[in-house]
């Protein structure tokens, strides 16, 4: 899967693109947020798709920091993704 992750107001937060490793994980085993797990779902192989995620199946109240600065997602934030499904097995 690749994906770019946005802050509903519109801020970049993740690229994960065609250049970069694939995100593979394994669908209900937790290794990625809810909202990833439940929107691929409804996705074919080769399928793009906007999920809209709302902060219960994202982040929820917490926030995400990259350093001991400012979050790079505020707590309570919903997430809008351009996911791009490469792949199923």
């Amino acid at each position: 899967m690749h994906y770019t992750m946005y802050l509903q107001d519109g801020d970049k937060y993740v690229d994960i693109s065609r250049n970069r490793t694939i995100n593979q994980f394994k669908v209900g085993s937790n290794q990625v947020f809810r909202g990833i797990d439940v929107g691929i779902q409804c996705m074919s192989v080769g399928e793009r798709a906007n999920l809209t995620i709302l902060p219960t199946l994202a982040f929820g109240c917490n926030k995400m920091y990259e350093n001991d600065e400012d979050p790079l997602i505020p707590a309570n934030s919903t997430l809008i993704l351009d996911v791009e499904l490469l792949k199923v097995t």
